[in-house]
């Protein structure tokens, strides 16, 4: 069967699109609905899920009774080496994340805590924390998530979202761009290649929230534009919600929406045709869009975005200098290879190079870093998937007076209005994943057309296509977050054939103090914490989640400053943690200080003992909270060490 000719594809993968699209929908409204009933907890799920069962088959089940819809996928397309390729990536991701528990970093910092944090209460609500991103940032993921935390008291099954929304990917990828002017032939090779580009190979076994937002933003445009060849406004209504699915991934994705309104917009009069559709619709699709978070932001923060002044001063002060920093950076972190040994010089030239202008760079998030080891978080398409957009780039700058066909005006001018406002607004040091979403309408801007439809053909491309497969894989099995391969022996073996190479090899698998080794910290905590049904929580650190495990046999209630002795002990708290870091940010030295003002006794501390945490008071050393937070230091100054503390409250009267 030739390419752009799969009759498999266009029959069954628009039913998948559908029921993926249902249940990000029907995960949504039965979050709030439940947090509206105080039921938000496993049996909730369950009664849930029954009535979806039984919705799907009302809706769905008289196609497959009739034969209109056929399960019956052709596996021959996966003799080519293009879908092999991608078969073989699936099954990698799949074993990865069915075998490791998620160290994506936000994912431990405050994601996952705050879905326990919902289940733990009953209802999703507005989080008692100092930590804003808690409460103000979408919750798209969190409510696929809350559903497997809430029957398999765990976090083993929340890469299950990342993984399915991986398999639709290809489909996605080939009708879309057929449809936006990209020749059949090319397309079919980028529904194989776009899955192969790093961000979303390596989120694909992940609980990151990046890349999963593609298949929502290619859906929305993909059926505006069905609905305006086929006249049928459910096509309409499915665009509609996957863009309000879209808007409650990310703040940062939001922008897109601009593509789904020019899309949509000839379409409108098949919606006003139903009108009571349109608006229930409509009305869904308010519910399952960020609009739920912008309330609670507005009513709690008075701010939309619910940042404090302090956290808006993360935005470039100047435009122009942002876009032309960011550019650098985007183009940075889509060519970064997976090892990075120069990272530590290349960050010593950053940090100069910043502070040199630090009053242009004001907003940027440490401007040009590198992080130390390459990750899901770190990763762009790849240097392979990019020299292949440049070299069709090129062949269809060369020829395009020549070209027919290449992608609509309205998407290159959206494009590029949507690029600059990201490339102004952004400051974080991790811009290439951001742009998750935005990568499928910019490979149709810079590949559309007949000439660059002409590369595929060409050997040299078609080797570099399948490397980049390759590549992918072999990444995704070495990963250091999920590897797949005996690394250890790999790694012996390599270091006896190069020494080089094992050296390199070796700085890959490093585990640094990450996710995990940092929630490790308050395992010597547990023994005290054995029988306890809730926790206090005043710490800045990123390991609360080993407080909530197993999940559900006790909750965690942060602590702020502000909380008397007296508020606690009501609670029901006799137990807390607090760190340093937290300590600084409330005025005290340390968390001694901390401990002396909320009449709280330190029971044992780590990885300092109380004794040596008193001895570096009494030695007059100062915690300096930039030093705490970001691990930075002036020259010849030692790097402070964050301690943890397991406090008990003294009995109220």
């Amino acid at each position: 069967m030739r390419p752009g000719h799969d009759r498999f594809a266009a029959r069954l993968a628009p039913l998948a699109w559908r029921i993926w699209l249902a249940i990000g929908v029907a995960a949504t409204l039965a979050g709030l609905g439940l947090s509206w009933l105080g039921q938000l907890n496993a049996l909730g799920y369950v009664l849930v899920l029954v009535l979806g069962l039984v919705a799907g088959v009302l809706v769905w089940g008289g196609g497959f009774r009739d034969g209109r819809v056929r399960l019956k996928p052709r596996w021959r397309r996966f003799r080519r080496p293009a879908p092999a390729g991608f078969l073989i990536l699936s099954a990698v991701a799949l074993v990865g994340g069915a075998l490791y528990s998620p160290v994506n970093y936000d994912t431990l910092w405050y994601r996952l805590p705050r879905v326990l944090h919902w289940l733990g209460e009953g209802r999703w609500h507005w989080i008692h924390t100092y930590e804003l991103r808690f409460n103000v940032i979408a919750t798209g993921m969190e409510w696929l998530w809350a559903p497997l935390v809430a029957w398999s008291h765990s976090d083993r099954l929340i890469f299950l979202p990342n993984f399915a929304a991986f398999l639709l990917l290809p489909g996605a990828v080939f009708s879309l761009f057929t449809r936006l002017g990209v020749r059949p032939r090319m397309a079919w090779w980028w529904m194989w290649l776009l899955p192969a580009g790093w961000v979303f190979a390596m989120q694909a076994g992940s609980a990151a929230n990046d890349s999963y937002a593609a298949v929502y933003a290619l859906l929305m445009v993909d059926f505006a534009l069905r609905a305006r060849t086929s006249g049928r406004v459910t096509e309409w209504w499915w665009a509609l919600l996957a863009m309000a699915l879209l808007t409650n991934t990310k703040q940062s994705n939001m922008p897109l929406g601009l593509l789904w309104l020019i899309a949509a917009l000839p379409g409108t009069r098949l919606a006003l045709r139903r009108p009571f559709g349109t608006l229930a619709v409509t009305v869904m699709g308010l519910m399952v869009s960020v609009i739920p978070v912008v309330v609670q932001n507005l009513l709690h923060t008075g701010n939309w975005m619910g940042w404090s002044r302090a956290e808006q001063t993360w935005v470039p002060q100047y435009p122009l200098v942002a876009v032309v920093g960011n550019s650098l950076l985007v183009t940075l972190h889509n060519l970064l290879p997976p090892f990075l040994p120069f990272s530590n010089r290349w960050n010593a030239l950053a940090t100069v190079f910043g502070a040199r202008f630090d009053p242009y760079l004001r907003g940027f998030e440490f401007f040009g870093q590198m992080p130390k080891v390459f990750d899901e978080a770190s990763a762009g398409l790849g240097p392979c998937l990019i020299i292949l957009v440049a070299a069709a780039w090129f062949l269809r700058s060369k020829g395009e007076k020549a070209s027919s066909g290449g992608a609509p005006t309205w998407l290159k001018w959206s494009m590029a209005a949507l690029m600059l406002l990201f490339l102004a607004k952004m400051g974080c040091r991790q811009p290439a994943r951001y742009l998750a979403a935005y990568y499928p309408f910019l490979l149709v801007v810079l590949v559309a057309g007949g000439v660059s439809a002409r590369i595929v053909r060409q050997r040299w491309w078609q080797f570099v296509a399948l490397a980049s497969v390759a590549s992918s894989i072999l990444l995704l099995a070495l990963s250091k977050q999920r590897p797949v391969l005996p690394t250890p022996g790999l790694n012996g073996w390599l270091a006896g054939h190069s020494p080089v190479g094992g050296k390199f090899f070796a700085r890959w698998q490093t585990k640094l103090e990450d996710s995990l080794a940092l929630g490790d910290r308050l395992v010597p905590f547990q023994p005290w914490l054995k029988d306890t049904k809730v926790v206090g929580y005043a710490a800045y650190t990123i390991g609360e989640l080993k407080l909530w495990e197993p999940y559900g046999s006790r909750r965690v209630v942060h602590v702020l400053n502000a909380d008397s002795p007296a508020q606690l002990r009501a609670q029901g708290i006799r137990w807390l943690v607090v760190d340093d870091m937290a300590a600084v940010v409330a005025g005290d030295h340390d968390g001694l200080d901390w401990a002396a003002r909320h009449e709280a006794t330190v029971v044992t501390a780590y990885p300092l003992s109380p004794a040596e945490a008193a001895d570096r008071r009494i030695r007059g050393e100062v915690l300096d909270l930039e030093a705490l937070a970001y691990q930075k230091v002036k020259p010849g100054q030692k790097l402070p060490q964050d301690n943890l503390y397991l406090l008990e409250l003294k009995p109220g009267p």
